[in-house]
């Protein structure tokens, strides 16, 4: 794209280009005069109203071939990819300090693991990991738990930092994102071992919980175990509910 003034132009760019994938450029640029070349014919009259087109001979376009030279710059490192997803299971074999996984960054210059780099934790909620300051390796501080409140949709989110060690330095910022496993590892229990009914109701709402999310929680199946029990009960499933609830009713 360029833009014109009386005697000169600047070329802009639509996107910012990148020394290690382009180092030169060539384009073609035409000028010419905002009014028509004067072509030897008149202007008055049917006969004399034509005009040229075109960059040839007489039509008074100029064409300039243009090289252009793409400087280097240095860049700071980068992640990649931005997001480290790494899975382990709830319940493995557990090993205090256990590496789980490297996370080193990328010379944007020479596209190689960046060196002259420190490494440190941005943020990390319940100090899972931690991250050596020199190879980028991950390593655990505890158990993973499932039911950690800092797990969304089974992800434990951390993140991480990249600085270089010149001056000024220049710093990038990654995600780790750990992918727990969960296991049934939680027996789904009742809200009250007792319930109370008037001898003119003969139905019990029975509510029970699982700390262990979907697909290890709910919906539950309740059953009358008939053994110990007295009288006739059965169950029927609550309406409305997602099969935590049930009615107990005496037939």
């Amino acid at each position: 794209m360029t833009q014109v003034s009386m005697m000169g132009f600047v070329l802009l760019l639509f996107v910012a280009v990148n020394c290690e994938n382009l180092q030169n450029g060539e384009l073609e640029l035409a000028v010419k005069n905002k009014n028509p070349p004067f072509d030897g014919g008149f202007r008055g009259g049917a006969s004399g109203a034509r005009g040229s087109s075109g960059a040839g001979p007489g039509s008074g376009v100029k064409i300039y071939p243009i090289k252009i030279s793409v400087k280097n710059q240095l860049e700071g490192p980068r992640f990649a990819p931005k997001v480290k997803a790494i899975l382990i299971s709830e319940g493995g074999t557990f090993y205090n300090n256990e590496v789980i996984g490297s996370y080193p960054a990328i010379d944007e210059d020479t596209r190689k693991v960046a060196e002259n780099v420190r490494y440190a934790k941005v943020s990390d909620p319940e100090n899972w990991l931690t991250i050596d300051p020199e190879t980028a390796e991950i390593k655990l501080n505890k158990r993973p738990d499932r039911e950690s409140p800092y797990l969304v949709n089974g992800t434990y989110i951390a993140k991480v930092i990249c600085i270089t060690e010149d001056m000024p330095s220049k710093t990038v910022t990654g995600t780790i994102a750990i992918q727990v496993e969960g296991l049934n590892d939680h027996c789904p229990i009742l809200t009250s071992n007792t319930y109370i009914i008037c001898t003119r109701e003969n139905t019990v709402i029975l509510n029970a919980n699982d700390e262990d999310p979907f697909p290890n929680g709910p919906p539950f199946a309740f059953e009358i175990i008939p053994e110990g029990t007295k009288g006739q009960w059965q169950v029927e499933r609550l309406s409305g509910e997602e099969m935590t609830s049930n009615h107990l009713k005496y037939i």
